[in-house]
């Protein structure tokens, strides 16, 4: 709510004071008053009116006077005055508005009078005073604009131009960089005389469109800088008015780096997609792709999905149960992308403690920590420009998720005690034989750090959905292991108790029994009862988790028994992958047997 205008009645007449001020106070103005010139000013520099009302004839300093000195005060001299005064002469009432009043009242006065006037030079005051305020606040706005653009023109990264009929009349220090010439050399100058001799009709017709007004997506072309060194550009155009004239506004910024790898890339993609050709040509009925052997519609299909996948960079999710040849999917993958010639970093995700994660993934700097006397590579650096493996991605904890999102996802990070961010080109694939729908649903998997992972998803068949593949396989291994050459045959008894199998430890567990077989001879299959439970469980409490825990230590170590301590049969026989065993029985306290 505004505050009351104040007015401040200047007269040595008292009935006039008292009558004045009766008459404005009860329109509710606030009232002050003074009886003589030196009052007057002192009231004024305690506290500014918004307007006054002044007689002539005073003593020792009339109202003329006063007046003069109000308005020789730089601070005083846009309040408004009226004169209110007997003194009704022409030469007085000239006086009086040369003196810097901006009204005059002759006394006796009518009251209806005094309230008009004294309202209208209040009412214009406070519009002088907007006005004033206006136009002080738009001159700070185009003082701090001027003051943003020349910061933004002289420290921004991009070059910044503005053209008229092609020829630069403005450039920042950035654009006279990137060309590698002096500004004042630079103005003045047909822009045409910087562009390559093959672009300059295309670039001309870009400004044309523009001067048109029609809307232009980015260009790109091929320019020639002070030292007749080529360069690629990139940037955009827009119609302004400067100086009241129709110009160009445009920035560009050098990306000859990224071009040429563009040039490259698509010189390398040419040579794949002819590669890829006469791959999609041979994979029917194919045997082998790289060091996976099979030729089961389950096979042809993955190796239709890692010919494609192999052309892309995106991120591959590969589902599998354990012994399938995750990482060997993984690996085929990496061997026929552009990457093949860099590092395939594989990682065990499971193996690693949370404390250790980001020294491991990211690195660390001498000194981070007690004891770190040099700086170490983390796995992203190992495998700039090629792939990394997350074997058991799933095993990672919630929280380090959200940490390697980070990295994932912008694409740097920073090594632990570094100061400086790290953005290596790296490839992820990933890999669980878990249960992902159930690991969403529980919140132990991230769902924003899944489906970043999840570009290209893909599942390895287990060997019992594949068995057509198993002679092949048989075949392969022997040729891995038979390093005397006794070329072993296979009984076709033992052909057909391979095929009657289930193989729980899939491809892994078919290599161990021909590596046996090399060494022995013989073929040893370890199938085990689908359903053991353990011969006594007692607990007497009714903690739920506790519980599970002892049965689950009961039921471990029956397993291993049966399987004499042998962790991996266990592992096969329990249907989970032996590192994870392990861990079981280091948590809940089992010894083999």
């Amino acid at each position: 709510m505004r505050k009351p205008s104040s007015i401040l009645i200047v007269d040595d007449d008292t009935d006039s004071l008292r009558l004045l001020s009766s008459i404005l106070s009860k329109t509710g103005y606030s009232i002050g008053m003074a009886k003589n010139g030196t009052d007057a000013l002192k009231f004024i520099s305690r506290r500014l009116p918004d307007l006054i009302l002044l007689d002539i004839m005073m003593p020792e300093m009339d109202g003329l006077e006063l007046c003069r000195r109000i308005k020789s005060c730089p601070e005083f001299n846009d309040i408004p005055i009226i004169f209110i005064t007997a003194m009704d002469q022409q030469k007085d009432k000239t006086a009086g508005l040369e003196s810097g009043a901006v009204d005059y009242i002759t006394k006796p006065f009518d009251h209806a009078e005094v309230m008009a006037r004294v309202k209208t030079h209040l009412e214009l005051k406070l519009l002088r005073d907007g006005l004033e305020q206006r136009v002080a606040e738009r001159t700070e706005e185009l003082l701090q604009s001027e003051g943003r653009y020349r910061f933004l023109t002289e420290n921004v990264g991009d070059g910044v131009f503005i053209l008229r009929d092609m020829q630069l009349i403005f450039v920042n220090p950035a654009f006279a960089d990137i060309f590698a010439l002096p500004e004042e050399q630079v103005i003045g100058q047909d822009f045409l005389s910087l562009v390559n001799e093959d672009f300059k009709v295309r670039f001309k017709m870009l400004i044309q469109t523009v001067m048109e007004g029609i809307q232009t997506e980015n260009f790109q072309t091929l320019c020639v800088r002070g030292d007749s060194r080529e360069i690629w550009v990139e940037g955009n155009c827009n119609r302004i008015e400067w100086n009241a004239q129709p110009s160009v506004l445009g920035t560009l910024k050098d990306i000859t780096l990224r071009k040429l790898r563009e040039i490259e890339d698509a010189a390398e993609k040419e040579r794949l997609i002819r590669e890829n050709r006469q791959l999609r040509a041979s994979v029917k009925d194919r045997h082998r792709l790289g060091n996976l052997v099979g030729k089961s519609p389950a096979m042809q299909d993955l190796y239709e999905f890692i010919i494609k996948a192999s052309k892309s960079d995106g991120n591959v999710f590969i589902y599998g149960e354990s012994g399938v040849g995750k990482e060997l999917v993984a690996r085929t993958i990496h061997e026929m992308s552009r990457r093949r010639d860099r590092p395939f970093v594989p990682v065990n995700c499971s193996a690693i403690p949370e404390a250790l994660f980001e020294s491991e993934f990211f690195g660390y700097c001498r000194g981070a920590f007690t004891g770190a006397g040099k700086s170490k590579p983390g796995f992203f650096d190992m495998a700039d420009n090629g792939t990394l493996f997350l074997d058991e991605v799933a095993e990672i904890t919630p929280g380090t998720q959200a940490k390697l999102l980070r990295a994932v996802e912008s694409g740097g990070y920073m090594p632990v005690g570094g100061i400086k961010q790290k953005d290596p080109d790296v490839r992820i694939i990933s890999a669980t034989n878990s249960d992902v729908r159930n690991a969403l649903e529980t919140g132990t998997l991230r769902e924003d750090f899944f489906y970043r992972l999840h570009v290209f998803p893909v599942r390895v068949p287990p060997l019992k959905e594949r068995k057509e593949d198993i002679p092949l396989l048989v075949d392969y291994f022997l040729s891995l292991y038979d390093k005397e050459k006794k070329s072993l045959l296979i009984p076709e008894s033992v052909q057909e108790d391979l095929l009657r199998y289930h193989w729980p430890g899939n491809v892994r567990e078919l290599q161990s029994a021909v590596r046996r077989y090399v060494g022995l001879n013989r073929f040893e299959l370890y199938e085990m009862p689908l359903s053991v439970s353990p011969k006594k469980f007692y607990y007497k409490g009714s903690d739920l988790r506790e519980a599970l825990a002892v049965f689950e230590k009961a039921f471990i170590s029956e397993c291993l028994a049966k399987n004499n301590g042998h962790v991996e049969k266990t592992s096969g026989m329990l249907g989970i992958p032996r590192r994870t065993l392990s861990r079981k029985m280091k948590s809940l306290g089992i010894k083999r047997p």
